[in-house]
């Protein structure tokens, strides 16, 4: 019993000073409030909960999806720092930071690695790709404050626009649901600790995770039946990476030994490999299902002062849905995507309420923003 006791305190312990070393980070992320940050990473996923972490601090965040679209942005724009995904399709991560260290004005850009291969070999290799540190994902919140506090610096007179920030104590708006700690292939608590204690973040995460990854089975068995082991790492890193983030840490391992399966071009191992993956994907998919997160339950965070949506296509936006053509209303929806991140936002929403025939929640939505459009 005092042995527990003893334990118990010991992890109390670890929470409180973990706490109060992420206040006294917070505190110190104050100076470079307002910088410019290049986000590359391509699983949605993870770079939902990167622009969570980056924005709560106030700080402006920028993403590219690819090697390609990194160089690009970062070539027609100024940052202060690049967070760098390591795979990425197109160019990868190391390749990208080798073409930007060739541009003269690029040369001392703070580029900081994001890996979830913590091995040796690879810091070695970011730092010979001219790479200045490396963080490790899942992404740990205090060593990615501390990666940016080491080296992103503002110079005093910066006239930066205000980013959203919050008092991270008074942010962590918690809807109404109830969660367990734990469910079956789900650490919730080490999810929520991921997505800054965020719950709606959390949820939307989880349900994202269930729409995109309820096929990962078949898709990596039909990528190693075809012996493409290029197509079966990708799928299995990007689920490592996702599993990882969500807090379903066995199924991010059962993935792990599939990518490293994948690297190594063996097929020894094959169908124990891929057994253990499907049951750890299941047994993950079904406590989502237990779950059972609906739309309803997440929250829009959306200022609808900023949602710009041309009036043609607000018109056919209404009409559809009005009349119930829903074929017509996921085009619309995905044009509504492509006009800037609100929207993008926002199309996300509808789409999910649409698939749910929420008629009723999608027209009130339309009418918010048909409001705030007359003001």
């Amino acid at each position: 019993h005092s042995i527990m006791e003893a334990f118990g305190g010991k992890v109390i312990k670890k929470i409180h000073e973990t706490e109060y070393k992420l206040a006294q980070i917070e505190k110190g992320l104050e100076k470079i409030r307002g910088a410019k940050i290049l986000l590359a990473e391509d699983n949605e996923i993870n770079r939902e909960i990167a622009i969570e972490l980056l924005e709560c601090v106030g700080l402006e965040v920028v993403v590219a999806v690819n090697g390609e679209e990194a160089i690009q942005q970062a070539t027609n724009s100024n940052f202060d720092c690049i967070l760098m995904d390591l795979q990425m399709p197109k160019i990868d991560g190391l390749a990208a930071t080798r073409a930007l260290r060739e541009i003269e004005n690029l040369s001392d850009l703070p580029i900081i690695a994001m890996t979830a291969n913590a091995m040796l070999g690879d810091r070695e290799k970011c730092i010979e790709a001219g790479m200045n540190d490396h963080v490790s994902k899942p992404v740990d919140t205090i060593d990615l404050y501390s990666a940016l506090l080491k080296w992103v610096s503002l110079p005093d007179n910066a006239n930066r626009p205000i980013i959203r920030q919050e008092n991270t104590n008074e942010a962590r708006e918690n809807i109404e649901i109830e969660l367990p700690h734990v469910m079956a292939g789900l650490n919730i608590q080490e999810g929520l600790k991921r997505t800054n204690k965020k719950k709606n973040l959390y949820l939307k995460l989880l349900r994202k995770f269930e729409n995109g990854y309820v096929q990962a089975n078949e898709k990596i068995l039909e990528a190693w039946n075809k012996g493409n082991m290029e197509e079966l790492e990708q799928l299995a890193h990007s689920i490592k990476g996702a599993a990882g983030n969500i807090g379903a840490k066995s199924l991010a391992d059962a993935a792990q030994a599939i990518e490293d399966a994948a690297i190594n071009q063996s097929g020894k191992e094959k169908d124990l490999l891929i057994n253990h993956f499907d049951q750890q994907l299941k047994e993950v998919m079904k406590s989502l299902k237990e779950l059972n997160i609906s739309e309803d339950e997440i929250t829009l965070d959306i200022d609808f002062s900023v949602i710009n949506i041309p009036e043609e296509l607000f018109a056919n936006l209404n009409e559809s849905i009005k009349l119930g053509m829903y074929d017509d209303l996921q085009d619309d929806i995905d044009e509504l995507a492509d006009i800037d991140s609100n929207c993008q936002q926002l199309a996300e929403h509808l789409k999910n309420l649409a698939t749910e025939r929420k008629t009723e929640d999608i027209l009130n939505i339309l009418n918010t923003v048909g409001l705030s459009k007359q003001k």
